[in-house]
C-alpha cells in the first residue's frame, strides 16, 4: 500500500495537514510550521475544524470560520491583573510575555500591558481572545 492514499478524512485515519490562521482583518496570525499529523476523531483538532475537513481527500483545502467564542473565547476583563513590581525582572516592559502556571496546572501566557514603579499590569487573555478567526486547512496526506 502506498504511503499516500486517497482515503477520506474520517475516524481513526492519520491525517497530515497544514493550516494558516487569519484574524478578522485578514492578517496572518498563526499556523502550522509545516505539515502536522493527527489521528482524526480524537479531539486533537478544534471540533469546527474536524467537521470541516471530515470527508476531504489529500489535496483538498477547506476554510473554517470561527466566532470569537469558538476560537479563544471572549476577552475577560477579570483576566487583567496587577502584580507587585518586585515579582518581575528589572527590564520588564509593555509587550513582554511570561509563562506562568494557571489554576488547573495549565500554562498561562501573561502579556505585560503596563509597568509602573510599584506594579506590573498583565493580561491573561489569549492575544486573539475576542476575535473571530478564519482557518485555511489543507489536507496533505491520509493513511
Amino acid at each position: 500500500m502506498p504511503a499516500s492514499s486517497q482515503y477520506q478524512v474520517g475516524p481513526e485515519i492519520v491525517v497530515t495537514l497544514s493550516y494558516e490562521v487569519f484574524d478578522a482583518d485578514g492578517e496572518l496570525v498563526g499556523g502550522s510550521d509545516g505539515p502536522c499529523s493527527v489521528v482524526f476523531g480524537f479531539g486533537e483538532l478544534l471540533a469546527q475544524v474536524e467537521r470541516a475537513v471530515e470527508g476531504a481527500v489529500p489535496g483538498e483545502s477547506r476554510t473554517v470560520r470561527l466566532s470569537a467564542q469558538q476560537a479563544f473565547g471572549e476577552r475577560d476583563p477579570k483576566a487583567v491583573i496587577e502584580f507587585d513590581r518586585a515579582e518581575f525582572p528589572a527590564d520588564v516592559a509593555p509587550g513582554d510575555s511570561f509563562e506562568a502556571e494557571g489554576e488547573g496546572g495549565d500554562v498561562v501566557v501573561l502579556t505585560v500591558l503596563d509597568v509602573t514603579p510599584d506594579a506590573v499590569v498583565v493580561d491573561q487573555n489569549h492575544p486573539l481572545a475576542g476575535q473571530p478567526l478564519r482557518v485555511e486547512v489543507q489536507v496533505l496526506e491520509t493513511r
